[in-house]
């Protein structure tokens, strides 16, 4: 039987050729009060209780391109290079968690600098693709290398009404300088064939554990309507871990195995 080569009148000695274009993969844990099962964690201390944070096992059609851009969650749907790999932790902006009664939790005011300046030095980070391990490291060694570049700082009182005194947190939410060139950088870029499973999972240690199990929070933003209405809505933190790379798609009438 002819093959497919021959069939459309092309060269059989020529192989079909992927198209190579520039490509980023990105997958983000949610932590807020409502986020649903495949979004990721109720609170910090639901993200303590576990001892291993998977990435790249969601869909955009389940959780939305603003968290990632997967067609599958299970194989790779492209041959794809990754050229470089970065990590980042993102606390929200401008609140800050209640500190209790009786003086109880005066360290409630950093908890989101711990969240997105501190916590990756207690972070390990695994890539494996098919059952090979591609890289181990810590996090704090894979800088996103994007963010806002601003120093980490605590404004209080700010703005403050019926005598709040809690104070309004603003946070640097990048590792390192947020510069591109900055990111882990592979050597030689690691290769997932088509069809390849492939992930990174990062492993935080028994101290970050029992230190995030600690934390209350992310609490909720509280906003007032003209009328003096109030509407709550919660705040998020986020993880994300992105790749930036190449890929290659298969080319209309030259689809291959």
């Amino acid at each position: 039987m002819e093959n497919q080569n021959e069939m459309l009148g092309a060269d059989p000695a020529i192989p079909f050729l992927n198209a190579v274009e520039a490509w980023g993969i990105y997958d983000t844990i949610q932590i807020r009060s409502d986020a649903k099962e495949k979004e990721g964690y109720a609170s910090y201390a639901a993200l303590g209780a576990v001892p291993l944070w998977p990435f790249f096992d969601q869909r955009k059609s389940d959780v939305g391109i603003a968290y990632t851009n997967r067609d599958s969650n299970e194989t790779t749907e492209f041959a794809y290079e990754i050229y470089s790999l970065g990590v980042r932790f993102v606390a929200p902006e401008g609140i800050v968690e209640a500190l209790g009664t009786a003086g109880v939790g005066p360290d409630n005011k950093v908890i989101h600098t711990i969240f997105s300046r501190m916590i990756m030095e207690h972070v390990g980070l695994r890539l494996k693709v098919s059952q090979d391990d591609k890289l181990i490291h810590t996090c704090y060694m894979a800088p996103d290398g994007m963010g806002p570049n601003s120093p980490s700082m605590l404004v209080g009182p700010v703005l403050a009404v019926a005598g709040d005194q809690t104070g309004y947190g603003s946070y640097s939410n990048t590792n390192g300088e947020p510069h591109i060139s900055g990111r882990w950088k592979f050597p030689i870029p690691i290769e997932v064939p088509r069809g390849s499973v492939f992930s990174v999972k990062l492993e935080p240690s028994a101290y970050c554990r029992d230190l995030i199990s600690a934390m209350p929070g992310p609490g909720n933003y509280t906003f007032c309507a003209a009328d003096d209405a109030e509407t709550s809505k919660p705040a998020s933190a986020l993880i994300r871990v992105d790749m930036i790379g190449k890929r290659g798609v298969q080319q209309r009438n030259a689809l291959h195995k």
